[in-house]
Formats: C-alpha cells, structure tokens, sequence
C-alpha cells in the first residue's frame, strides 16, 4: 500500500532567503527591464527631443536676430538727434564715440582716462593707427586741445588725429588742426557719421 506524498508550500527558512535577497533580486529584475526599455526606446526619444529643440529654436532664433536688430535700428535713429548727443557727459561721449566707430568697422580702444595724455580712444583701421580726443563741451573748442593732441602724436609717432567737440570749433582751432593731419568733428560730422552706420545695418 502506497502512501500519498503531501507537498507543502516551499519556506523562506528551506532555501536560506531572507526577506533582503527577495529585495535585492525584485530591484535587480526592475533594474535590468529598465535598461532594456532605455535601450530600445532611447534612441527614438533622442532623435524627438532634438527635432522638438529644433523646432523650437528657429522660431526663437528668428526672434532674437528680429529683436537684435531692431535695437540696433533704434539705437542707431537715436544717435541721430542732437540732444542725445549734447545729453552727454564726458566718459560716455567717448564710449559712444568708441563704439560708433566701431559700428562703422573700426578697431577702437578706450584709454583710461587720467594720464592718457588727452587721447581718449585709440583707433585703428585698415593697418592705421589715429588718436581720438572727445571734448563735452558746452561751447566751441580751442586750440589747446589740438595742440595737446598733436604733441602726443609727435611723441607716439602717430601721424593722423580726429578731435571731436559737439559745439565746434574756433577759428584758429580749424587752422592749426587743418595745417596738422588732425580732423575735426563736430554735433553734425557725428550724425552723418549715425546716419551712415544706420544705412549700413
């Protein structure tokens, strides 16, 4: 006579688990269906991710380039007006005078200020160096500045000079700069200069 074997269900305690080696085995099942999901489906959300950021970008880059210019536009019509020049006081007539140049394709260079032997900005173009002087005045210049600059430019070897003073100049400040390859700009030498910049945008 035979005897039914009973089966009964297996115990933690029978195969020496613990409730730690059920845990590390389910994490390394999710860990493992993880990067097989990453390594089938990745490369395809990759290639959406770039076209979405692509998408994105041109029509922020249209944007940007619209805006940009348009401030430059704006910029540009505003330093057609006199007041905005004569609003001006020294360092930033320089810095607006350096960076109009600059507009126009010339490296400029801002000296320091104080013991700059009266050049403010230094320009260079097309291998040639000039010295620049600006002067806020609020009345025509003189000779003494002229006169300054040119004695830096004999010192320096610099053969070519451009004060600028927004009311003018006197007489015999246009004589002595006429007889020494210095140029002399003024308020209205300075807005054809805008003018021309803007036609160039």
């Amino acid at each position: 006579m035979s005897t039914a074997r009973t089966t009964s269900a297996p115990r933690k305690e029978d195969y020496n688990v613990s409730d730690f080696d059920i845990l590390i085995y389910e994490l390394s099942i999710m860990t493992v269906i993880a990067f097989v999901s990453l390594f089938i489906f990745l490369p395809k959300l990759y290639l959406l991710w770039i076209l979405t950021v692509v998408i994105w970008l041109i029509p922020v880059c249209k944007a940007h380039a619209y805006l940009s210019a348009k401030n430059s536009y704006e910029e540009l019509k505003l330093r057609q007006e006199k007041d905005f020049w004569y609003s001006l006081d020294g360092w930033a007539f320089e810095r607006e005078l350096s960076k109009l140049y600059r507009r126009l394709g010339c490296k400029t260079t801002l000296t320091k200020g104080s013991g700059d032997g009266g050049v403010d900005i230094i320009l260079k173009h097309m291998n040639k160096v000039a010295f620049i002087q600006c002067k806020a005045y609020k009345k025509s210049a003189g000779p003494a500045p002229i006169r300054e600059l040119y004695g830096v430019m004999k010192s320096e070897g610099v053969s070519y000079g451009i004060v600028a003073c927004l009311r003018g100049f006197s007489s015999g400040a246009v004589e002595f700069a006429a007889k020494n390859n210095i140029k002399l700009l003024d308020v209205n030498d300075i807005i054809k200069m805008s003018e021309y910049a803007l036609a160039k945008a």
